[in-house]
């Protein structure tokens, strides 16, 4: 029987299904799929996940501003307009925070009703691109994607584990790079404003910045949902904007690593020494 807590959390994959299409694409789908299989099984340890107490619960909170920051360097990269680094953070964080603040039901509404329209842009933009696959692109060498798609795989979440994320992930790389041979972590949008539709050459970059921007303010939520002290939201919120700020930044291969051991060993590790969760 679910409980409220699990029937409230938002669904998965469609708090990180933005972060996802945004950093699959930086990799080879052979790359993204064994990424993939590794969250996979870091997942499946016993305990992984969230802590809802002691310091292993402030550890991850911790680490969820400073994931929160990054993805905050993402939000104006989906825009043409380069001004949109200046004005898409601090808005789309205020509105996260704004979500975050209206409780797990508010969020998971959002994540459901926004999932869909980040699933309907997505699938309209990578089924049209499929036409404009080239063959000797589909047998490219292992190139290993950032390792910030291992920290999305990883978030924690409450409730039945889903387990669409790996399959869309590679799906992504897979056709970016079929139509665009390697393209960074930017890949997916750039693809959008390279493809036709029905025949005629349209540009789909301004329908697929509104997807990502959905759903990087749904993680953002999430993440300041994760970060949240004693119920209050906005703490993590200003951490998180202050760190984007100062340009504070580490590798993706360190991040996988820190969510690797805050967000799955150690929950594993505290469960078998204290026989509970953490």
């Amino acid at each position: 029987m679910r409980t409220d807590r699990q029937n409230r959390s938002p669904k998965f994959p469609a708090v990180i299904f933005a972060g996802l299409l945004h950093t699959a694409a930086g990799g080879t789908w052979p790359g993204v799929g064994l990424l993939a299989l590794l969250g996979a099984v870091l997942r499946r340890l016993p305990g992984a996940g969230r802590c809802h107490g002691g310091w292993g619960k402030y550890a991850q909170g911790l680490w969820s501003i400073f994931v929160a920051a990054q993805v905050l360097g993402w939000t104006g990269s989906c825009w043409e307009d380069g001004a949109a680094a200046t004005w898409a953070p601090p808005l789309l964080l205020a509105v996260a925070l704004w979500l975050a603040a209206k409780g797990p039901n508010a969020l998971s509404n959002a994540a459901g009703v926004l999932g869909l329209l980040q699933l309907g842009l997505a699938g309209a933009v990578l089924l049209t691109a499929v036409g404009e696959i080239r063959l000797q692109n589909l047998t490219p060498g292992l190139i290993w994607p950032g390792g910030w798609l291992l920290v999305l795989l990883l978030l924690p979440e409450e409730g039945k584990r889903k387990s669409l994320a790996a399959p869309w992930a590679v799906l992504c790389s897979l056709v970016t790079v079929g139509v665009l041979g390697y393209a960074g972590e930017k890949g997916y949008y750039e693809m959008s404003r390279s493809i036709s539709f029905f025949g005629a050459v349209k540009r789909l970059e301004a329908l697929v910045a509104v997807g990502l921007t959905a759903g990087f303010t749904v993680l953002l939520a999430k993440l300041l949902e994760l970060a949240s002290a004693g119920g209050k939201y906005w703490p993590g919120a200003v951490a998180a904007y202050i760190l984007f700020k100062s340009g504070v930044s580490i590798p993706g291969i360190y991040a996988a690593g820190i969510s690797a051991f805050l967000w799955c060993l150690l929950p594993t590790f505290l469960q078998n020494k204290n026989n509970e969760t953490c």
